[in-house]
């Protein structure tokens, strides 16, 4: 019978110690705040597939209705600590509203897209 030549067929076990050093290297999970982790893993296992979070701006919040789209870039750089895109802004923004909203508070407050370009 001859050999077969090609790739050695990779243990699930090693498959398993490989993503979790690459998670680490990624993220430092052991010195993440556990409210972070749960997002650091879905960034880490989804996300670097290509894969988005959507997230709708409201027309209430910003005059028109906006859909705004967070990639494993946006959250590595939220979870980092590095600086953040307009896009996580955004999101963090329409957070607020909603609290602000809930507690009967949203008439007291204007928000501006940090997309938009007031300078001229």
């Amino acid at each position: 019978m001859p050999k077969k030549l090609g790739k050695k067929k990779v243990d699930s076990r090693t498959e398993v110690q490989q993503d979790a050093q690459q998670q680490e290297a990624l993220f430092n999970f052991n010195k993440l705040n556990m409210e972070m982790r749960p997002l650091a893993y879905y960034a880490h296992s989804s996300m670097r597939q290509g894969n988005q979070i959507e997230v709708l701006i409201p027309y209430t919040m910003m005059g028109f209705d906006m859909p705004v789209f967070l990639g494993f870039d946006d959250i590595y750089e939220f979870i980092n600590l590095q600086e953040i895109s307009a896009n996580c802004i955004l999101v963090y923004m329409r957070y607020l509203e909603e609290l602000c909203r809930i507690n009967g508070q949203a008439e007291k407050f204007v928000l501006v897209s940090p997309k938009l370009d007031l300078t001229s």
